[in-house]
């Protein structure tokens, strides 16, 4: 047999064809792969139908041979009941058959096949005008069916053999021939790319498929270069983040906690523990030690907070309580918090802060303390005292007051409410007290016509504002004492 030298142009051809038409040279070979798929689909198709039609069959003779046993079982006639059960145990498929009366006592039993296949059984109640007389017993095999599949499974198996057969060594040379080598090629620049050689050039494969997975592999080279470079500046940046985040949290004297609420870990900070005396080694971290520490009056409110805010209840984790020192007293925390949630909403885990805030406590017990002196020295003193702001609004009423005006007139014009005028009072001195002036005044109320003796003084708000406190006496008594001095007087000297 002669044989013709491959030319350039014919080698040429060879080396530039399509993947796509070698894949389709061998598509002969690989239809027998198709044809097991169908054969397995029918294989399964059969044994779904033979399944299926075993369970009708049995539900069918079931009812059947009860409907039947009715008049039989009725009219305790053995014989009869015999007979029909041995109709339909003469069928392939009854593999036995077992009739009881109302009482359970056994009427018939049939059961003399004996195989190794799946069996099936049904039971039901024999009825007569609706009264249960008795239950009826059938068993199905399936090995009618199974010799039936194993005949088709017999016939697919030789086939498939001889297919697979060609199959395996047909596509051994294909792949070797069209896929291995290339691949090959392409895998051993994979590895130097590993080894971190991202310049390596990948030679293009014969075929323009392989080509093209190993063109967009080099582009995908030359992104992973560049996304690596711009990694490596955010690992940089979130170190230094990370960093000035440490420093914060130990500029602000805070204690770091974290809960995973997936596994019920939990993580307590060194400052976290050393705010209530421990060293970091000397406070488990676990949940139930948080809890034993907590104050009984407060256990429950926070707990039952911290429960709810998981079960998104309320919306945010801020709350105060006591946590107890290892010195055995109490601590004021100020502790805040924030959950992160999966995508179902469910929280998953939750990180906050606590503060220790007893010195902060303290401060306000001392500071209401001294408001309640401030208070009762204001309640208890022999006179009226109010505050109103710079438009004559009444801020503060003590309780004389407002039993004298007979209501609590806060938000009302000072002049209105205490003397029954509508304009601002002819002895108004808020300019000078609001310019800084103590002044000290006596008037005479047109409303009830009585004298009082007014201390204006200024105060000055923690907002920075500024308001007019004034403390009134009525000297109404001393005035008319004093008139009543000036008449006798008066009268004294015309009598000399």
């Amino acid at each position: 047999m002669n044989t013709k030298p491959l030319d350039g142009s014919t080698l040429s051809a060879f080396k530039t064809r399509s993947f796509t038409r070698d894949v389709t040279l061998s598509l002969v070979l690989l239809i027998t792969v198709v044809l097991g798929i169908l054969f397995s689909a029918e294989y399964i198709s059969r044994s779904e139908e033979m399944e299926t039609e075993l369970q009708l069959s049995a539900n069918k003779y079931v009812s059947e041979l009860a409907h039947i046993l009715v008049v039989p079982v009725w009219t305790f006639d053995d014989k009869s009941v015999a007979q029909v059960c041995k109709v339909f145990y003469q069928n392939d498929l009854v593999y036995s058959i077992h009739v009881e009366d109302v009482r359970g006592r056994e009427l018939y039993s049939l059961d003399e096949k004996h195989d190794n296949s799946d069996k099936i059984t049904r039971s039901t109640d024999i009825l007569f005008e609706g009264l249960s007389i008795g239950r009826a017993h059938i068993t199905l095999t399936s090995l009618p069916y199974a010799r039936d599949l194993d005949r088709l499974v017999l016939t697919m198996l030789l086939t498939f053999v001889g297919i697979l057969f060609v199959l395996a060594a047909s596509t051994g040379v294909l792949l070797r021939l069209f896929i291995k080598r290339p691949l090959d090629g392409l895998m051993r620049g994979m590895d130097r790319v590993a080894k971190g050689e991202f310049d390596h050039g990948f030679a293009h494969p014969t075929h323009k498929e392989i080509g093209e997975i190993s063109d967009r592999f080099s582009h995908m080279v030359s992104e992973v270069y560049a996304r690596e470079e711009i990694l490596a500046q955010e690992v940089s940046e979130r170190k230094r983040a990370e960093e000035r985040y440490a420093l914060a949290v130990r500029g602000a004297n805070d204690g770091i906690w974290d809960w995973d609420l997936i596994t019920n870990e939990v993580y307590y900070s060194p400052r976290w523990k050393a705010i209530i005396g421990f060293r970091d080694a000397e406070f488990l971290n676990d949940i139930e030690e948080w809890k034993k520490r907590i104050h009984p009056d407060d256990r429950q409110f926070v707990v039952d907070t911290h429960m709810n805010y998981m079960a998104g209840i309320v919306n945010e984790l801020d709350l105060e309580y006591r946590l107890q020192h290892k010195d055995e007293s109490y601590r004021w925390i100020y502790t805040r918090g924030a959950s992160l949630q999966d995508e179902t909403g469910d929280s998953i885990r939750i990180s906050g802060a606590i503060t220790d805030i007893t010195r902060r406590k303290s401060d306000q017990l001392a500071l209401r303390k001294q408001e309640e002196r401030y208070r009762a020295m204001v309640e208890s003193f022999d006179g009226y005292i109010y505050i109103c702001d710079q438009d004559h609004t009444l801020q503060f009423m003590n309780g004389k007051l407002r039993e004298h005006v007979g209501r609590d007139a806060v938000g009302e014009r000072c002049h209105a409410a205490l003397h029954g005028i509508q304009a601002s009072c002819p002895w108004c001195v808020n300019d000078r007290v609001f310019a800084g002036e103590t002044v000290r005044l006596e008037i005479q109320n047109p409303k009830n016509d009585r004298w009082y003796y007014l201390v204006n003084t200024p105060i000055y708000n923690p907002d920075g504002t500024m308001a007019k406190q004034t403390m009134v006496q009525d000297i109404t008594e001393r005035k008319l004492a004093e008139e009543e001095v000036v008449n006798s007087e008066a009268k004294y000297r015309t009598l000399i």
